[in-house]
């Protein structure tokens, strides 16, 4: 029997037998039913085989001719009933990897056609993964059970390999292991043959006999619904599942892709068709690791199924019960969808005149590719630049008042503005606990209006406060120190200390005690301007400043402020005391010059002890006149909301714009500036709902937050609304490229982004650190279309460079301003030189007015960092930037931040960290690199809603500290990282490898970063280096 020939098939059925289904070549060591479809146009009659019934005994498998690649001719009629499952044998086998399952589910006159994609998730371990390019084409075939059909076998379509090397492709089974047979011919056994059925070829339903040889130990249990007529079903469920079993043998021809694969990644096609029209929707999800034998499922769908399946396909049951409801659902989206870009394309040609002539995109596009900057030195080794900017009627108007001084400001405000409002408080009505689902109570503020204070009322309470002070014993050009939140009162002090020549020392009310004591011990200041909330702070403080002799503070709206228990010898006197001192008083003003110091200003300290930068009343003057120039504020429309802290030149400066302009200022604190703010009770308003302002500084950690609530607001909404909001923002992305607004869909899609800070901003203003590409492109197009990025220092009065207002690009900090000039100078180590090409790159140097004269009491830095050439001061910033073909800059790396790996590569790790941080999944990200290495790593403090979906994802259910330490949860957190970096345009080298997630938030308490939120890189690496060397020896 081992030598007999195989028998070729036959056209038709052999006299006296029913026409049978798609069986044929089974050979003796193969079982019933086999390969090939039915006669051309011809239905199947059963799963049988036309042919002859194979030969008796034991043998070497036959083998079958190539599967069929076109869909079979046969189509069920719609009154059929009934559910098939097909070709799980290659499933359980898992050796097909790129078979298909089709289910044909027919319900009412409706028909569901899921077809299952397979895709390789993770290889057998002796094999690779099959490669991308390598991914067939799948040909599906149409199969149902008709009525009456025999046992045997439904067999898959072919699976068609398109990728190169398609014809060489050679299939290649595992070794002989316990799962598997023997490679060769088996030695005898297999399957006897199967007796001639009144209703086609095959075994009858229930009666399949057991294998005898090597296959022994891979016997098959019965498949097929049973015949209506005949012996009855086996009572009882069907015989256990033994174990999978791999195909006899079954050598496919090169185009059928062999893989061993366990686990799967599945896409079912949802298909429908509706008036000849297909649509599909692709669903995803994943197949555990389980082995299902081939049966085919009669009408009892459910019972069959839950008996032959194993756990992993439970899933996949719970999916098809909801496939008319899914189906439908992205149906109806789909179609609205494709209603509405109807719907804006009719519009778009017809009133596309219209919106040409408003709004002349045009000029727009002419202003933005217009040079902006001019060379005024250029040698091999710099380049210099100056702005060819004119100056604005706003800096004009200064110029005629002759104001050089920040005292003769408030002086230009009041008799210009008089009882225009000025700056405005929010008046807070109560504070009462909050109960949260957890149980806990958190305090949260009932708010009510803003109350204003005018020009003439606020120049009143500054000239009170600076006789107050005088009144007390202080003297001009004394340093008094500021130590208080952003705030109304913050603002009328400082301006009371300019009218007496007084200056002001700014510390940080988030710095830690040592950097606070570190700060007024070094100005010597006897006088610290604070606030309610922060005077306790005092009380370790005043033990390591032995030169403080008085604390003034800002009173709460609600509490009574606490004197008691501070260092003896220390007066505590209240704000509103020293305004009536000073009512009561006849010490006249003493007004500063423009060379006297306005401000000590001390740095946020990223790369070490904080340095109190010198800043006069020039330096002052020559930013208020940049940023006017650039900066377009419209007076009686403008209202500022301001959160970031005064301590920051920028937000100060940024305040006196406003108050030049006109423009009412209202406070606000990050706690209270939105509606979810965790200070705002339920059902009260944010600050920024009830002041609806046009302008505001931000920061970009600020901007990436209100990013990230914008795409988690949009997550959480139906289905057709992400779908529109997806399709909006690509809509007027598209039309903003080429100069138009789109205010019809900023109304009826972006209104509620918009809302989230007022409805009404037209320009943020974002410094302090560089802006991610991806999210300026996000809060332009959902929430202000003018968003403008500077650059600047605090060294150099926070002016350098200024987008302009036409700039519709991402990523530049714009030309230089028109009060000073930008260098760009060879740094040689990094390989950045002027004569680069395209552009010319190199460290930054600024140069003008604004740049200041050196640091507090340190001669040495002062010399390394500033240089004075031709009169002019000049500061070496130890940024890398490009100057581009219009005269604008763009900031590409950091001297300090920049690490060489072993292999040679250069990162610049703020650049990797500013992309990074824009991942749903980063709260904060460190990237640390060693030279000695080749891949960096990173310290990431996650998003803790985002962790946790992570986690409930891969079925994980603990504490958020415990998923911190999970190894899968840190596996999926970089996972998502590295997509997150391709995304961005990522080298695969700067892409951190290894990472640890940190359960603490960082904050400028913990001396982790700084009050302006920049990375204390140094402190980080000092406070973890147990984790980082962990992560270099993992």
């Amino acid at each position: 029997m081992g030598s007999q020939t195989p028998q070729q098939p036959q056209q038709g059925p052999p006299q006296g037998f029913a026409p049978g289904g798609p069986g044929g070549y089974g050979g003796p060591g193969g079982g019933p039913g086999g390969y090939g479809p039915p006669p051309q146009g011809q239905p199947p009659q059963g799963p049988g085989g036309y042919g002859p019934p194979p030969p008796q005994g034991g043998g070497p498998n036959q083998q079958p001719p190539p599967p069929q690649q076109q869909p079979s001719a046969y189509q069920p009629p719609p009154s059929q009933q009934g559910y098939i499952v097909h070709d799980l044998f290659s499933i359980c086998d898992a050796h097909l990897a790129n078979n298909i399952l089709q289910f044909t589910i027919q319900h009412g006159r409706s028909r569901w056609s899921v077809w299952v994609q397979q895709f390789a998730r993770r290889s057998h371990p002796s094999r690779p993964p099959l490669k991308s390019t390598h991914r067939p084409v799948v040909t599906p075939q149409v199969l149902n059970p008709p009525s009456g059909s025999g046992g045997g076998n439904y067999t898959g379509a072919a699976v068609t390999h398109t990728g190169p090397s398609a014809s060489t492709q050679t299939p290649q089974y595992p070794p002989v292991s316990q799962n598997h047979p023997p490679q060769g011919p088996p030695q005898g056994g297999g399957y006897p043959p199967a007796p001639p059925q009144a209703g086609g070829g095959g075994y009858p339903y229930g009666q399949y006999p057991q294998p005898t040889g090597p296959y022994q130990q891979y016997a098959r249990p019965p498949t097929g619904p049973p015949p209506p007529s005949g012996p009855p079903p086996p009572s009882g469920p069907p015989p256990a599942v033994q174990q999978q079993y791999p195909p006899y043998n079954y050598q496919p021809p090169p185009h059928v892709i062999i893989a061993r694969h366990p686990y799967y990644i599945c896409q079912i096609i949802w298909s429908v068709p509706i008036r000849g029209l297909r649509l599909e929707r692709p669903v995803s999800f994943m197949l555990c690791k389980s082995y299902v034998v081939p049966p085919v499922l009669d009408h009892t769908f459910e019972s069959n199924l839950q008996t032959f399946i194993l756990g992993g396909w439970l899933s996949l049951l719970r999916k098809l019960r909801n496939v008319p409801t899914i189906v439908m659902e992205n149906l109806w989206v789909d179609g609205a969808i494709g209603a509405i870009k109807t719907i804006a394309f009719v519009c778009d040609i017809i009133t596309y005149p219209i919106y040409l002539v408003l709004q002349r995109p045009w000029e727009k596009k002419e202003m933005a590719r217009r040079n902006k900057a001019e060379i005024v030195q250029q040698d091999s080794k710099s380049i210099t630049y100056k702005s060819l900017e004119k100056f604005s009627d706003a800096h004009l108007k200064m110029r005629a008042a002759n104001i050089d001084t920040l005292d003769k400001v408030l002086n230009y405000c009041k008799d210009m503005y008089g009882t225009n409002k000025a700056l405005g408080t929010r008046e807070i009505l109560a504070e009462e606990g909050e109960p949260q689902p957890d149980g806990r109570v958190f305090k949260k503020f009932l708010l009510g209006d803003y109350k204003w204070r005018n020009y003439i009322e606020m120049h009143t309470e500054a000239t009170n406060f600076g006789r107050g002070l005088r009144s007390l014993g202080y003297q001009p050009k004394s340093n008094i120190v500021i130590f208080a939140e952003t705030r109304a009162e913050w603002m009328v002090a400082a301006h009371g200390l300019f009218k007496q020549n007084m200056t002001v020392v700014t510390i940080y009310a988030t710095l830690g005690d040592e950097a606070i004591a570190h700060g007024i011990n070094e100005t010597e200041v006897e006088l610290v301007i604070t606030t309610h909330d922060l005077l306790p702070k005092f009380k370790a403080i005043l033990n390591h400043t032995p030169r403080v002799k008085r604390l003034i503070y800002m009173e709460d709206q609600l509490k009574k402020t606490e004197t008691q228990g501070f260092k003896d010898g220390v007066d505590i006197i209240a704000f509103k005391d020293v305004l009536a001192k000073g009512q009561a008083s006849n010490v006249g003003e003493s007004p500063p010059t423009k060379d006297d110091i306005a401000i000590i200003m001390y740095t946020s300290g990223s790369t070490g002890v904080p340095k109190g930068v010198l800043l006069t009343h020039e330096n002052m003057f020559a930013t208020l006149a940049s940023f006017s120039d650039r900066v377009q504020i419209v007076p009686n429309s403008d209202v500022f909301i301001g959160f970031l802290p005064l301590a920051h030149v920028f937000e100060l400066l940024a305040e006196s714009v406003c108050l030049l302009a006109g423009v009412p200022i209202g406070y606000s604190t990050p706690l209270t500036l939105l509606d979810t703010s965790s200070k705002i009770k339920h059902g009260c308003r944010g600050d920024a709902p009830v002041l609806k302002p046009t302008c505001m500084t931000t920061v970009p950690l600020i901007m990436d937050r209100i990013s990230k609530g914008v795409n988690d607001r949009v997550s959480k909404q139906t289905p057709f609304k992400r779908a529109l909001f997806k399709f909006a923002f690509e809509y007027k992305k598209k039309w903003m490229k080429h100069g138009f607004s789109c205010p019809l869909v900023d109304k009826l899609v972006f209104k509620q982004t918009k809302n989230m800070l007022g409805g009404k901003m037209r320009m943020l203003l974002s410094g302090g650190a560089p802006l991610s590409p991806d999210t300026h492109e996000l809060v332009r197009i959902c929430i202000c279309e003018l968003v403008t990025q500077g650059y600047g220092l605090t060294e150099t009065c926070s002016s350098a460079a200024v987008m302009d207002f036409w700039d519709d690009t991402t990523g530049r900090v714009g030309p230089p301003t028109s009060m000073c000039n930008i260098r760009l100078v060879n740094w040689e180590e990094g390989n950045y030189r002027v004569t680069d090409k395209p552009f010319p790159r190199g460290e930054i140097l600024i140069g003008g007015a604004n740049v200041s004269k050196g640091y507090y009491k340190q001669p040495e830095k002062t010399r390394e960092d500033f240089f004075v050439e031709d009169g002019k001061n000049w500061f070496r910033t130890g940024d890398i930037g490009e100057m581009q073909r219009d005269g604008s800059l763009k900031i590409i790396d950091r001297k300090k931040d920049l690490v060489k790996l072993q292999a040679g590569e250069y990162v610049s790790l703020g650049k990797v960290e500013s992309e990074l941080k824009t991942c749903p999944i980063v709260e904060n990200i460190c990237v640390y690199g060693d030279s000695n290495k080749d891949y960096t790593v990173a310290l990431v403090v996650p998003s803790q809603p985002h962790l946790k979906e992570i986690a409930d994802r891969l079925g994980i259910n603990q504490e958020f500290e415990e998923l911190c330490n999970n190894p899968l949860v840190q596996k999926a957190v970089l996972d998502a990282l590295r997509e997150h970096g391709k995304k961005c345009k990522l080298e695969k080298f700067e892409v951190p490898a290894q990472l640890n997630l940190v359960t603490e938030v960082w904050s400028p308490d913990m001396g982790l970063v700084t009050a302006a939120f920049k990375l204390r890189r140094k402190d980080i690496q000092i406070r973890y280096q147990h984790e980082i060397n962990r992560m270099y020896a993992s």
